[in-house]
């Protein structure tokens, strides 16, 4: 079904190509944000789910109290 739908588009094979592409720049980009990013970056984030010191409840309402 699929397959006769797909052939009756021009230049098709090109699609598999551009996704291809699309993948590789993303993954590379992510892989260069990765290794340049600072370790003070890192800890302080790795840390903030640890972090006492933050009082979320007043930053907005809570509808979901019974």
């Amino acid at each position: 079904m699929f397959e006769q739908h797909l052939s009756a588009i021009k230049d098709v094979h090109i699609f598999p190509v551009i996704s291809l592409i699309i993948f590789m720049i993303f993954f590379l980009v992510m892989g260069v944000w990765v290794f340049r990013i600072k370790s003070d970056y890192v800890k302080e984030m790795e840390q903030l789910p640890l972090n006492g010191n933050q009082d979320y409840s007043k930053q907005g309402t809570n509808d979901y109290e019974l």
